[in-house]
């Protein structure tokens, strides 16, 4: 962040961010809400990871330490949560949910994707 103070003069320190993060969560929802697509009959689902911190910090992460969890991804074992989305042929985004890292990717599909009656394709 240091790097790019003339850009971004207001940018608030890596403290800050941190102490802000968790409180985002909400707003971010609210957010995804308000943009929602609606359903086209061909839907497309698919999960992401988020990392907050690196293997070896775990034992030392306090931001999300009531929230994150320990989980396996394809790229191999992360810290963090993994974000669920479904989009139609349009790329808009119809559902989205954010999970503990440890949650299985087949655990919210259904909740997801409840009202849709045609195809829904997942990645793998």
């Amino acid at each position: 962040m240091v790097y790019h103070k003339k850009d971004f003069p207001t940018m608030f320190s890596y403290t800050r961010f941190l102490e802000v993060m968790p409180t985002v969560l909400a707003p971010l929802s609210a957010f995804f809400t308000h943009l929602k697509g609606k359903p086209t009959g061909i839907e497309f689902i698919d999960s992401t990871s988020i990392k907050v911190c690196h293997n070896l910090r775990i034992s030392r992460h306090q931001v999300f330490k009531e929230t994150a969890a320990r989980g396996k991804g394809t790229m191999g074992w992360f810290y963090g949560f993994k974000l669920h989305m479904i989009v139609n042929h349009q790329g808009e985004i119809v559902a989205v949910k954010l999970t503990p890292a440890n949650i299985d990717d087949r655990a919210p599909v259904k909740a997801l994707s409840k009202g849709f009656l045609d195809k829904l394709y997942a990645g793998g």
